[in-house]
C-alpha cells in the first residue's frame, strides 16, 4: 500500500480520515496556500442493494494522484487540484462502479473542470449544480466537488445505479456559489447549448490568457464563432498579458491603442480588446462582437 494512501474496506459510517492532515506535498501547485482540509469520503454514499464496498483510497499528493488518473491528472492541476477520494464498488458477476470526488479549491475550479467534459453536451441533468449522463457514465459538479461516477455497462440497470449514486453524492456536497462575474458579460443570444466553460489557465495554449469564460455563438454565416474575456487582478497584469499576446500572435496581424487582430489556423481573424483589466476576444472574424463587449468593461 502507497504510503499516502489509505485503503480501507468500510461503510460510510465507519469512514476516518484523521491520518490524511500530515500529508505536505498536496495536490495544489508548490508554493500555492492549501485551502481548509474538506474530508470528501464524508459525501460517499453506502454500497447499493446486492453490492460490497466501497474500496476507498484517498490521494492528495501528486504521485497518488497519479497513480489513480496517469494520464489525466494535468487536467486537474490546471484547476489546483486539492485531493482525489475514488470509491470501488463491487456488483454482481464481476460489474464494478467507480466514483471519483474531486476536491477543488473554488466552485468555480469545480465548474471549470465539469464545463470541459460537459462541452458540447446534447443535454445536462438537475444533478448537483449541474450534471451530464451517457449510459452507465455521470458527471456533475456542486460547490467545490467534481464528481465521476461510472458503472459497469455489464452491470443489470447500470443507467440507474449510476444516477442513483449521483445524486445521494449531490445530496450530502456542500454547498458553494460559483463566483465568475464575466460569465454573465458574454451574451446570451445565439449562444450555442452547453458551451459556456471556464479555463484558469493556459487559455488557446497561451500561458499568459488565464481566468478565461468563454462561449461558442451561432454566427449569421452559419460558422460558428467564440467570445472570450480573460480577467487578471489588475489593469497591469492585464496590459502584460497583451503585450506577451502582441509578441507572440501569428501573422498576418495588425494593431492599435488597445486591440489587436491576427490569423489563427483554426478559428479565422482573432480580434482582442484591452479594457482595465480584461482581455476580450472574438474568433472567425467577429470583431464587432467583441468590441460590443469589451465596451461595456471599465477602460
Amino acid at each position: 500500500m502507497n504510503r499516502a494512501t489509505l485503503i480501507a474496506w468500510v461503510g460510510l459510517a465507519a469512514v476516518s480520515l484523521a491520518g490524511c492532515d500530515g500529508v505536505t506535498k498536496s495536490g495544489t501547485p508548490a508554493g500555492e496556500p492549501r485551502p481548509a482540509a474538506f474530508q470528501t469520503a464524508t459525501v460517499i454514499p453506502k454500497a447499493p442493494a446486492g453490492w460490497e464496498g466501497p474500496q476507498l483510497t484517498v490521494a492528495q499528493t501528486h504521485e497518488d494522484i497519479e497513480e489513480i488518473i496517469d494520464g489525466e491528472a494535468h487536467q486537474y492541476y490546471a484547476y489546483d487540484l486539492i485531493s482525489l477520494t475514488r470509491a470501488v464498488y463491487r456488483g454482481p458477476g464481476e460489474s464494478q462502479a467507480t466514483i471519483d470526488v474531486y476536491h477543488m479549491p473554488t466552485a468555480a475550479d469545480a465548474f471549470g473542470v465539469y464545463s470541459l467534459w460537459r462541452a458540447g453536451a446534447a443535454a445536462v441533468l438537475p444533478i448537483g449544480d449541474e450534471g451530464t449522463q451517457s449510459q452507465g457514465e455521470v458527471r456533475f459538479y456542486k460547490g467545490a466537488l467534481y464528481v465521476h461516477v461510472s458503472v459497469d455497462e455489464s452491470a443489470p440497470e447500470a443507467p440507474s445505479i449510476a444516477r442513483n449514486l449521483a445524486q445521494r453524492i449531490a445530496t450530502l456536497a456542500p454547498p458553494q456559489e460559483v463566483n465568475l462575474p464575466d460569465m454573465a458579460r458574454l451574451p446570451a443570444q445565439d449562444r450555442l447549448p452547453n458551451s459556456l466553460v471556464y479555463v484558469k489557465r493556459n487559455y488557446r495554449s497561451q500561458e499568459f490568457l488565464r481566468n478565461a469564460v468563454s462561449a461558442r455563438y451561432q454566427g449569421t454565416n452559419k460558422r460558428p464563432y467564440q467570445l472570450f474575456i480573460c480577467s487578471y487582478p489588475s489593469a497591469g497584469g492585464a496590459g502584460e498579458a497583451f503585450k506577451r499576446l502582441i509578441e507572440t500572435a501569428t501573422y498576418p496581424k495588425a494593431t492599435g491603442t488597445g486591440w489587436i487582430t491576427y490569423t489563427d489556423e483554426f478559428d479565422g481573424e482573432v480580434m482582442v480588446f484591452h479594457r482595465g483589466s480584461h482581455l476580450v476576444g472574438a474568433t472567425n472574424g467577429q470583431k464587432e462582437k467583441a468590441r460590443a463587449v469589451a465596451d461595456k468593461l471599465e477602460p
